[in-house]
């Protein structure tokens, strides 16, 4: 996907503020995160396996499926990934790579806890609906 402008995303404040100037959240990302994570009693945790895998997506950027234990490129989603926090709750993050000013970023779009494989199908349109709203072709 390739955009001329990228608007309405929002820094990661959940669980709680990570700084960075190359990863950003769709704008209703941090409060979905805090209903799905929240109330579970697995915050402490997720907020660690949340950091590294924000970490290694700093470091690796879109190389990042290098790590296949953290990261995938969904074949056939059109520049869809995924950000995988395997424990209590398997916690998929979906995200794409967009380059904005000659400067590539990444965009948290959204989040879901996988049950079953068929829960991307559904994931993957939301992700690619957000995207939509939020760039200007």
């Amino acid at each position: 996907m390739s955009y001329a402008k990228v608007i309405n995303f929002q820094k990661i404040l959940y669980p709680e503020e990570y700084k960075s100037d190359y990863v950003f959240m769709y704008m209703t990302l941090n409060d979905e995160l805090k209903d799905l994570i929240g109330k579970s009693g697995y915050e402490k945790k997720f907020k660690i396996k949340f950091h590294d895998g924000l970490r290694f997506l700093e470091n690796l950027k879109s190389k990042c499926f290098l790590a296949p234990n953290l990261f995938e490129n969904l074949i056939g989603s059109g520049g869809i990934y995924s950000m995988k926090l395997h424990g209590q709750k398997n916690i998929r993050i979906l995200f794409v790579f967009e380059k904005i000013n000659n400067r590539e970023i990444a965009v948290l779009l959204n989040c879901f806890e996988e049950k079953k494989t068929k829960d991307y199908v559904e994931e993957i349109a939301e992700a690619k609906a957000r995207w939509e709203k939020i760039v200007e072709v």
